[in-house]
């Protein structure tokens, strides 16, 4: 039995740190229809340091239900569990998951391929009907709990799904992801979870989304700290050869008329602008940004007010 792999994530001028599984992953989902559980192939495994479990339950649909009985039909859904809240001064902005079976892809995942909207309490749902060909089709479900974001879905060839969401939360993330897959190998499947903190406040964070993102905010800050705020597209957290990486993206800085320095970037980053600490004096302060990613280059030429 494989155990969850947790790897540290390092990111230039702002820290990436893992951020450890808790409970609630060992909540199987509620069941409609034709679908028993295959007990023997449940999988639970412990995060370090925690009680916690993330798990995997795998159903069979009733052969009887299909137009070919001698067919195998299995559902597997995957609960990360919750993780621990940010700490002081954190974010937690990115949760990557990866839910396993192989050698076949799916037929059906949840969440679907591709981009969704993510929000709380939303009814996370897995159809099973033998692709369309189940006499009495069945279902699995069970409500979400991750925060306001993005959900993104890939498959991974050698049967696999990769579940990746994106936002701004000090609260901890659950994730869940299934699939219906075809006469899978017996021996069940199995999940790995990987979460990223960036040290700063979920404020001075962009949201997550497509494109290059280059912004001061507040554009005028009198007596607090303005957030120089940058998303790169195509990095991130993603799952690489047997664990997860970071790719990053490259920012380059010029504050002023100040020497420029570079930063690395892991999807979004905030560098703080603060009136005295950074010895910025009182006035308008031009920020030129250059912002160097997987998907090309962009420039920007912006201002904020410091008093």
């Amino acid at each position: 039995m494989l155990r969850l792999v947790l790897i540290a994530l390092g990111c230039a001028g702002v820290v990436a740190v893992p951020v450890y599984t808790a409970t609630l992953g060992d909540r199987p989902p509620a069941v409609t229809g034709p679908l028993a559980e295959q007990t023997d192939n449940r999988w639970c495994a412990s995060s370090p340091g925690t009680s916690g479990s993330a798990c995997v339950f795998d159903y069979l649909l009733d052969p009887k239900t299909t137009t070919d009985p001698g067919d195998s039909w299995h559902a597997y859904w995957g609960s990360s569990g919750t993780t621990a809240p940010a700490k002081r001064g954190f974010c937690t902005t990115e949760v990557g998951l990866y839910l396993y079976w192989g050698p076949k892809g799916a037929t059906r995942t949840y969440p679907p391929l591709g981009a969704t909207a993510a929000r709380p309490g939303a009814v996370a749902r897995l159809t099973v009907d033998a692709a369309g060909h189940a006499t009495v089709p069945a279902s699995l479900q069970q409500k979400t709990s991750w925060p306001q974001g993005i959900v993104t879905a890939t498959p991974k060839r050698g049967g696999g799904l990769v579940v990746d969401w994106q936002g701004r939360t000090t609260r901890g993330v659950s994730l869940i992801s299934a699939a219906e897959v075809e006469h899978p190998p017996a021996a069940g499947a199995y999940i790995i979870t990987q979460p990223v903190e960036i040290g700063a406040p979920c404020a001075g964070l962009p949201p997550p989304g497509p494109g290059f993102l280059a912004r001061v905010v507040p554009a005028s800050a009198p007596g607090r700290t303005a957030w120089l705020q940058v998303r790169i597209p195509g990095t991130g957290v993603r799952w690489s050869g047997g664990g997860f990486a970071s790719g990053g993206g490259l920012a380059t800085i010029t504050f002023g008329s100040g020497s420029p320095y570079t930063i690395g970037v892991t999807g979004r980053s905030a560098v703080p602008i603060t009136r005295g600490r950074n010895g910025f004096l009182p006035g308008r302060l031009v920020v030129r940004v250059r912002l160097h990613g997987p998907t090309g280059t962009r420039n920007y030429r912006l201002s904020v007010h410091v008093h």
